[in-house]
């Protein structure tokens, strides 16, 4: 299963703890990438937040990914993925029917 998580950082992260939080992110993104499950990944630009795609088999094993450092600092969003391609399935079966 594909699952889009966005996160932003928390707002009251600030001052000392802002160098804090990016060693433990970086050490986060060092084992999310070792996992393999990763299969997008990005920044935003206009904020001190991202996005990840993972492939994953279950939501245990996505919370087993991100914790506990995104639990910790992040709002996170998160959103099961189909492809444009199964949509059309979809809709081609939902039209016979």
């Amino acid at each position: 299963m594909q699952i889009f998580v966005s996160f932003e950082a928390f707002d009251t992260i600030i001052g000392d703890a802002v160098p804090r939080l990016r060693q433990e992110a970086g050490e986060l993104m060092q084992r999310i990438m070792v996992s393999g499950k990763m299969t997008a990944s990005g920044v935003f630009v206009d904020k001190r937040g991202g996005f990840f795609v993972f492939e994953v088999e279950s939501a245990e094993e996505l919370m087993d990914l991100l914790s506990p450092t995104m639990v910790d600092n992040f709002h996170m969003t998160t959103h099961p993925l189909v492809s444009m391609e199964k949509l059309g399935e979809f809709f081609q079966k939902w039209a016979n029917e």
